[in-house]
């Protein structure tokens, strides 16, 4: 009752300074920023879950600079909640030092770059910190649990903002007034309010494989039925975006995910029932958009070009490499019809020009490490294991991120990072869930 109340008079509080006072809005964020961060203080697992929506809904494209600034936020939580229990304790894994020295590296390669036009800060002030702060966030399966939740969450916001440009387009007439001035208007690609189908794409893609697997599970209902609404949503808006590195890299998920269903060809069916009405009703031309890959277009052409000249420049420096940034600045010699600042499309080539092989060598062992906290063997998965679950779906968003990352320059890209973190976490809750249950064992006790 005392809470009601006290909630009451702070509404009208805020109502009468809004009547008054034209910073009403700055004082009624900054009163909801601080019982969020008191929220998050008492229970973490809402911050983990704050994390997962904010980047699989790309929040951040209406309110720029959200997503650091909720890394930034969650960070000082983490600091205080260490602060007040008196714990000096630094949670890492062995990836968290690879990416320290991945990210040191390729920053510190400006000092032989020949031009410093397109260096940026991102790996230092962005990667590492939520990498950081997903360390210390996820602590245990509920925390892992909470931050699929909030990325569901994030994913059917993505889905439906999608949706809603499509059904638009097609339904208030936009479409016919084009139509006599594009040559083939099946070929329209839709993503909501994100700046790029293929980012959007490829970020649901890195998500996808757990989506399905805590779909699949026993959890209780209403969550198996959100991720359901998760991951058909994400299918969905994968598909009207044409985006053929996420199209391929939704297709490897979903094969790999069904290689745990006992029930994989009745999951086929509806798989490919679903897909097959929505391109008969869609006016897509999606098998035109991915065939184009073996037939050419001018995308792939120019793709092909990219990398063939990253090769070039990566023959210059293939040790030390050329410097952050420097393939941005230096492919317009190479190919001067393209315009000025053009990125590889491709993270590998990327890392080989800027960083050479020694930065090629690190992302690797970043790679390893991350390969290494996964079970590859486990296929017989209990559907009431979460954490098993998930190293099936993380397996499954990590062997398509290898493809989609040739479609990318993703070397500072977060969400990416974030897919290694918490499989790295994932690694480290299972070990010490291993560790307990052996303990736990007279048999085996003193081996511990």
């Amino acid at each position: 009752m005392l809470v009601g109340l006290a909630a009451g008079l702070i509404i009208i509080l805020l109502l009468a300074i809004g009547m008054f006072w034209g910073r009403a809005l700055i004082i009624a964020a900054a009163l909801l920023a601080g019982l969020i961060g008191l929220a998050v203080f008492r229970y973490p697992v809402i911050g983990t879950a704050l994390i997962g929506f904010t980047q699989l809904s790309n929040i951040a494209e209406f309110v720029p600079g959200s997503t650091s600034a909720l890394f930034g936020a969650m960070l000082l939580i983490v600091v205080a909640r260490k602060l007040f229990s008196h714990d000096t304790r630094i949670t890492y894994t062995s990836f968290y030092l690879a990416i320290i020295a991945f990210a040191v590296w390729f920053q510190a390669s400006a000092l032989w770059s020949d031009s410093l036009l397109f260096y940026d800060w991102k790996l230092m002030y962005r990667v590492l910190l939520a990498i950081a702060v997903l360390h210390e966030l996820v602590a245990s399966e509920e925390d892992l649990l909470g931050f699929m939740i909030g990325a569901a969450a994030g994913m059917i916001f993505t889905a439906v903002s999608a949706v809603k440009t499509a059904y638009e387009f097609y339904v208030s007439g936009v479409a016919d007034q084009v139509a006599s001035a594009v040559t083939n208007i099946e070929s329209s690609r839709f993503y909501g309010h994100w700046m790029d189908p293929n980012i959007m794409s490829i970020t649901l893609v890195f998500f996808l494989g757990a989506v399905i697997a805590l779909w699949r599970s026993q959890l209780p209902f209403r969550i198996r039925g959100f991720m359901m609404l998760a991951a058909v949503g994400s299918i969905v808006a994968i598909m009207i975006s044409l985006s053929r590195g996420g199209l391929i890299g939704a297709a490897i998920v979903v094969v790999l995910m069904l290689g745990i269903e006992r029930r994989r060809w009745q999951l086929l069916l509806v798989f490919g029932t679903f897909i097959a009405l929505l391109v008969l009703v869609a006016p897509f031309d999606l098998f035109g958009r991915v065939a184009a890959l073996v037939t050419g277009d001018a995308s792939t052409s120019e793709r092909s070009n990219l990398i063939l000249s990253g090769i070039k420049l990566f023959q210059e420096s293939p040790i030390w490499g050329l410097g952050m940034g420097v393939y941005d600045h230096r492919v317009t010699y190479i190919l001067p019809q393209l315009q000025y600042g053009v990125f590889a499309h491709n993270t590998f080539i990327d890392v080989a020009v800027n960083g050479g092989l020694i930065g090629l060598v690190l992302f690797f062992l970043c790679w390893w490490l991350v390969m290494r906290k996964l079970s590859w063997r486990d296929w017989n998965v209990d559907r009431r294991d979460t954490l098993q679950l998930l190293n099936a779906g993380f397996r499954a968003s990590l062997v398509s991120a290898a493809f989609c990352l040739n479609t990318l320059s993703g070397t500072s890209f977060v969400p990416f990072w974030t897919l290694f973190t918490l499989i790295a976490m994932l690694g480290l809750l299972r070990q010490r869930r291993d560790g307990e249950l052996v303990t736990t064992s007279g048999q085996v006790a003193g081996r511990i």
